[in-house]
């Protein structure tokens, strides 16, 4: 499992849990036609659909590679979850970041360069005062024969010549999980490192051991990807560029993430606007709203639109 703790380790990465992958709800995926691929990949994550693409430097044309992270209608919350299959690959651009045989997902993104030709990998997400105690998600496992899958989450931080790793969360899958499992991994925080704060956080998920013996097939599903705190407060990796804390809520919320923002509407599950105003700070009463499920809006200077999903309890 060696190239899976290679991934989160060298995935490069701002109030507690203000951080969060980009679209760690799986719900956005991006089309890959600017790479000459008919495929498409989760938003904010690197997949080996990417191998598909005909428009990477060395890439053959036709390109045979196999599509292995798919979305699905299968999941636990939103539209979409991810499904990551083993697949073996007869051309690969970056083999130091994606196993020849395997199937993995992480968060980063893909810097090509034509003259000269080169394909390189920034990996991850940057945080800042970002300390969870846990990250939990829905996963369910399809191996093939003895094929082993994995997650890992890491807190790195640049030393000025390497990475130190301040916090660790790792979990293997070694058998058949044929239904999705809430799954909560605790991190261990290195005490070498105490009253340090990382400045990276690495997420990856592999449907294969590529130091193993990985097998075509095997299967590996994500959805609904949420940190702890630690005071026990639960924030969900929300996808649209923002998160929500805490969330659920029963009296105001705190939006972090964005700084752009200048308006907000709150909308009922039926569509109706049950409250707006200017967004003055980074906080939102939800006071007078009844308990159920809303859809937070948030607009920007330039007209652009995020939204959220928003859970009120009642007081």
């Amino acid at each position: 499992m060696k190239k899976l703790l290679l991934l989160a380790i060298t995935l490069s990465a701002t109030s507690l849990l203000a951080q969060y992958p980009p679209n760690a709800g799986l719900e956005n995926w991006d089309p890959l036609t600017i790479f000459g691929s008919s495929a498409e990949t989760p938003a904010g994550w690197l997949t080996p659909n990417l191998a598909t693409g005909t428009a990477i430097p060395g890439s053959p044309n036709p390109n045979t590679n196999p599509v292995s992270v798919t979305k699905v209608t299968d999941r636990t919350e939103g539209n979409f979850a991810m499904r990551i299959r083993t697949v073996t690959l007869s051309f690969n651009p970056s083999p130091d970041y994606i196993p020849n045989v395997g199937g993995v997902a992480f968060v980063g993104t893909p810097i090509i360069s034509f003259l000269p030709p080169s394909f390189k990998i920034k990996e991850g997400f940057p945080v800042s005062n970002f300390a969870p105690t846990a990250v939990s998600f829905d996963m369910k496992y399809f191996p093939v024969n003895s094929d082993v899958g994995g997650a890992s989450i890491l807190l790195t931080k640049w030393n000025g010549t390497s990475r130190d790793t301040i916090a660790t969360a790792i979990q293997f899958y070694t058998s058949e999980i044929a239904s999705y499992t809430a799954t909560t991994i605790n991190l261990t925080y290195d005490p070498a490192f105490t009253g340090i704060m990382a400045d990276t956080c690495q997420v990856a998920f592999a449907s294969s051991d590529p130091d193993g013996n990985p097998q075509d097939g095997s299967d590996l599903f994500i959805d609904n990807i949420v940190f702890t705190d630690p005071a026990g407060n639960k924030a969900a990796l929300q996808e649209d560029g923002f998160m929500i804390f805490p969330n659920p809520s029963s009296d105001r919320i705190q939006v972090v993430g964005i700084t752009k923002a200048e308006k907000y509407s709150i909308y009922s599950s039926d569509g109706k606007k049950v409250a707006s105003g200017i967004l003055s700070s980074e906080y939102i009463s939800t006071e007078g709203l009844k308990a159920g499920q809303y859809s937070l809006q948030l607009e920007s200077k330039d007209d652009k639109v995020l939204s959220n999903k928003l859970i009120v309890l009642a007081p």
